[in-house]
């Protein structure tokens, strides 16, 4: 069992602008301070909490009490969960601290603590009163999602009682922003920090382009052009990135056309054919990974920044690569139902022809194409099909264009979504999908075979690599209508 803790920081006051030492002493919201409560609010509302939490302070109440209308759920206060109370200055501005007893500031600069001043709570004190009251609330909800409303320094110093980290070092990281959210899950092994600080929230669109080397669309967004009709999208992973560098993959081997096809795709300006990019060439979202997926990305772009600069166009909107992996790699795995339910939309209640390689029996298995009408698959070979491009796209032609079609077949995939696009059908580069359902349904931790299916990930951002007969040996199925839905069947010898 474990309790999911969202921690914010109340909104902006006047006496935030005033730069007052603000502890028990209260103080006004101000015009933008709303505003923050608006955009914290749109940020959480997908967020089912069950208990929320706050401080004693009107500026912490009100910061959260648009979403415990929104819940249904009536506040929690504690004095536990108040900020430092900073004594006899409480309240003071610090230019007025600073005439009477400048070393408070100075000390301050040099530990990034307030200390020494008198009938002041120590830091050790407010992180000790703080992780026993948020202990006690995560104890109390195992199983459940709460929200708690608090203070700047009141949850710097929880937090660093958490992860251990001093306050000395990590200073901007730790500085609560006004609204700005932590979060963290707490088991019988204690707490487990998974955001922190995080104020994206408050950013626009031109601040988080000021921070990125390209312009690419969220998944979400992504989703949401999709949507409209006879927009398609050609998908670019690291693999197809590489693959224009000569590079070749295991379950694709190099070939010159193929780069070349991807390399006018990559830089094409087709009508209404969306090009997806993978969202961590913009370096920090690699913040939004977790484990060997954010040391390989990381990784990737130190060895591959200089290529990408020169292959990809800083002026070009591009969409996300990642519409078909939602799960497994990210520390916020918060929203993944919402998110299968939007992918869902894609293909409700549509003509769908799927196009894969064999074995790889998308949505066989599962329930992630249920809200399809109607389902046909052309089946092709899973290594290497670019050799049989031309007997691919011939079958799909005999198709109907009021089909959506489906493509989950590697760096082919890409090429024929492409082509298929400026034919006048709708595709969608869907690849990985059904394996990252998968992962989800099962609540992996880590990238697991699944019997029934083939993989392409072998070898592949941490995945164990295998020997080409045991990628290819994969177990039988017996499923009628899964075989009733099959159209055609391309193999490496035909």
């Amino acid at each position: 069992m474990e309790t999911k803790i969202y921690i914010v920081r109340h909104t902006q006051t006047i006496g935030n602008v005033e730069k007052r030492l603000l502890g028990r002493v209260d103080s006004e919201i101000t015009k933008d301070g709303y505003e923050y409560i608006n955009k914290l609010v749109e940020r959480l509302k997908q967020i089912k909490f069950d208990k929320i939490y706050s401080s004693t302070s009107g500026r912490a109440i009100k910061t959260v009490q648009p979403i415990a209308e929104i819940n249904n759920c009536k506040i929690i206060t504690s004095d536990n969960l108040c900020e430092m109370d900073f004594g006899i200055y409480d309240g003071w501005k610090w230019e007025e601290v600073d005439k009477v007893n400048p070393k408070i500031r100075k000390l301050h600069e040099e530990t990034n603590e307030i200390m020494e001043i008198q009938q002041q709570e120590s830091s050790q004190e407010v992180a000790d009163r703080m992780y026993k009251e948020i202990e006690k609330i995560a104890k109390e909800n195992f199983g459940n999602t709460v929200l708690i409303s608090s203070h700047g320094v009141a949850i710097e110093a929880f937090l660093r009682k958490v992860t251990n980290e001093p306050f000395k070092i990590k200073r901007e990281e730790y500085s609560q922003k006004n609204t700005s959210i932590n979060e963290l899950i707490y088991t019988e092994k204690g707490f487990k920090l998974i955001k922190l600080n995080d104020i994206e929230h408050l950013q626009t669109r031109e601040e988080n382009m000021k921070n990125s080397k390209f312009n690419i669309a969220s998944s979400e967004e992504t989703i949401q052009k999709l949507y409209e009709p006879n927009v398609s999208i050609a998908r670019f992973g690291d693999g197809e990135l590489s693959y224009i560098e000569k590079i070749g993959l295991y379950f694709q081997p190099y070939n010159e056309e193929l780069a070349n096809r991807l390399k006018e795709i990559l830089n094409s300006n087709v009508p209404n054919l969306l090009i997806g990019l993978p969202i961590a060439l913009n370096p920090q979202n690699c913040e939004l990974y977790e484990g060997f997926a954010k040391e390989y990305w990381v990784d990737w772009l130190q060895k591959n920044e200089e290529k990408m600069e020169k292959l990809i166009n800083p002026n070009k909107k591009y969409y996300s690569a990642q519409i078909s992996r939602f799960y497994l790699d990210y520390k916020d795995k918060s929203n993944v139902a919402n998110y299968v339910k939007m992918l869902k939309e894609l293909w409700n209640d549509r003509d769908v022809v799927i196009v894969e390689g064999e074995k790889s029996r998308l949505g066989v298995g599962n329930d992630l194409f249920d809200n399809m009408r109607t389902i046909k698959r052309i089946l092709c070979p899973p290594e290497n099909a670019f050799l049989k491009y031309d007997s691919i796209l011939e079958e799909i032609k005999k198709t109907s264009k009021n089909n959506l079609i489906l493509l989950a077949l590697g760096p082919t995939a890409t090429v024929l979504a492409y082509d298929l696009h400026k034919l006048g059908y709708k595709a969608i580069d869907i690849g990985h999908v059904d394996i990252e359902y998968e992962w989800y349904l099962r609540k992996a931790k880590t990238k697991i075979k699944i019997e029934s299916k083939y993989m392409g990930e072998q070898g592949v951002m941490g995945a164990k690599a295998e020997s080409e007969e045991e990628r290819l040996n994969i177990k039988d199925i017996k499923d009628e209508n899964y075989e009733k839905q099959i159209i055609a069947r391309i193999t490496s010898i035909n």
